[in-house]
């Protein structure tokens, strides 16, 4: 008989945290939606606000080296090795 209600229990306890995250999936759910529209609004108010990058020069392309030593940049960043990559 303990053993039968230590296996309820553990079932419920199962139920009870397969219901936390199914809510918890559903709030997530909802405030991606929630981001994809800001994201949405954000990008149309870039393309309504008469912002032109007329005359601007051109985007540089980075060398493979340079993505290299940025991603090291950032990888160490707040370590003592922060200071050596360029």
């Amino acid at each position: 008989m303990v053993e039968n209600e230590k296996e309820l229990d553990i079932i419920d306890k199962a139920h009870l945290a397969a219901e936390r995250l199914e809510r918890a999936n559903k709030i997530k759910a909802e405030l991606l939606d929630r981001e994809e529209d800001l994201q949405k609004r954000a990008e149309g108010r870039l393309l309504l606000g008469g912002e032109t990058y007329a005359g601007a020069p051109p985007k540089k392309e980075m060398t493979e080296e340079e993505k290299i030593q940025a991603g090291l940049k950032i990888q160490w960043k707040g370590t003592a090795l922060e200071g050596y990559f360029k």
